[in-house]
């Protein structure tokens, strides 16, 4: 039976969502517009800032001959382009990124190539990032898979220092219609994560996260998770762990007008000693075409 398995970076992605998607403790507007010409762009605020309002707009470009496009600007100065071509070779997505502030190193742009290969039982990504040779690092991926079962591993070296990995990492996922499991190595098989989701029914999913350090360190965690729809318009998402964090988010879509809107709030439900305060707390407007926004 064919088998497509995901990427190593797409490993554990269902149960990942299940605990990050939506969770975005921003106060923003944004409005979402959709062109006849496969051209979608999204102007939006965000009021949560401590520096003052932000501005930014994202632009997503799509045709079904070539692939995608996407440029994100922002009035703190970041910005992000990326193309990805995806039918100019067969099974291969060719991909070009721009980063004007990047996470490792906000105040060098970064540049990126990559090359993600996707067929029967194998799926593998090369990518290569810069700062302009101030910090490079040469990544690589590859995941084999059979009825369900995918099995992989990953490596990023710094090209200027070849003797030494600078991280690597394995995993291994089965997937079935209605769950999946996932165990992922993390800072060299120094700890591991475990991933698992179940989905009871078409409108309700659970799931469940072990991080744990192999050296018995602090950082070890239990996460729950659970996601019900409870009708067509709105949503409920709720999580817990064993750092005494509970969070919740409620999302309910609307018509005339057209607007998503989403609430999401977390407690520190260990430190309850001067009464229930919302730790962190966002509500956010998405008006226009917001139908796929997942």
């Amino acid at each position: 039976m064919a088998f497509v398995p995901p990427f190593f970076s797409k490993l554990g992605k269902s149960a990942t969502d299940l605990f990050t998607k939506k969770y975005t403790y921003k106060n923003e507007v944004s409005a979402k517009n959709k062109t006849k010409i496969g051209l979608t762009f999204t102007p939006g605020l965000d009021v949560s800032n401590t520096k003052g309002t932000t501005g930014n707009l994202k632009l997503k470009y799509k045709k079904d001959t070539f692939g995608e496009a996407e440029a994100t600007f922002s009035t703190t100065g970041a910005s992000k382009g990326t193309v990805k071509a995806k039918k100019l070779v067969k099974n291969t997505t060719l991909i070009a990124e721009a980063d004007a502030k990047p996470k490792n190193h906000p105040k060098e742009p970064l540049a990126k190539a990559a090359v993600e290969y996707q067929q029967d039982n194998l799926a593998a990504q090369v990518d290569y990032s810069t700062s302009f040779w101030k910090h490079s690092m040469l990544h690589a991926a590859v995941v084999a898979g059979f009825d369900g079962l995918s099995v992989g591993g990953e490596a990023s070296v710094d090209p200027q220092h070849t003797k030494q990995l600078d991280d690597y990492s394995a995993a291994v996922q089965y997937d079935k219609n209605d769950y999946t499991v996932t165990v992922k190595t993390t800072d060299k098989f120094r700890g591991f994560q475990a991933l698992g989701l179940y989905k009871l029914n078409a409108d309700h999913q659970i799931g469940a996260c072990v991080n744990k350090k192999l050296d018995g360190g602090d950082d070890d965690s239990f996460s729950l998770g659970t996601e019900y729809k409870m009708d067509a318009v709105t949503k409920l998402k709720a999580k817990a762990d064993t750092k005494g964090i509970v969070s919740g988010v409620v999302e309910t879509r609307m018509k005339n007008p057209n607007v998503l809107v989403n609430f999401a709030t977390s407690v520190d439900a260990g430190n309850l000693k001067s009464g229930v305060a919302a730790k962190d707390f966002g509500v956010s407007f998405l008006f226009g075409d917001y139908e796929d926004d997942d």
